[in-house]
């Protein structure tokens, strides 16, 4: 578990996704901040990275969101940039 600090504090790693085949150019992390007590998956494609708050979810929805990401379901038209 690495720890990493951005705008939303303190964040904790506690999953890592990576894509395959033709999305293999696509990575997610799922974070946890102690201080907003939340979960935030950060997507990032070639130049792309958005970190997107879970809100009131649990780990699992975020890993889910992370493995959608990373399969492709989530397309990089949907980040924001």
């Amino acid at each position: 578990m690495t720890e990493s600090f951005g705008r939303f504090g303190p964040m904790k790693e506690l999953s890592r996704f990576k894509g395959d085949g033709e999305f293999a150019d696509r990575e997610a992390r799922v974070l946890f901040s102690d201080y907003m007590k939340q979960y935030f998956v950060e997507m990032r494609v070639d130049e792309y990275i958005e970190t997107r708050n879970m809100g009131s979810h649990n780990e699992r929805y975020a890993e889910d969101c992370a493995e959608n990401f990373v399969m492709g379901l989530i397309t990089t038209s949907e980040l924001m940039v």
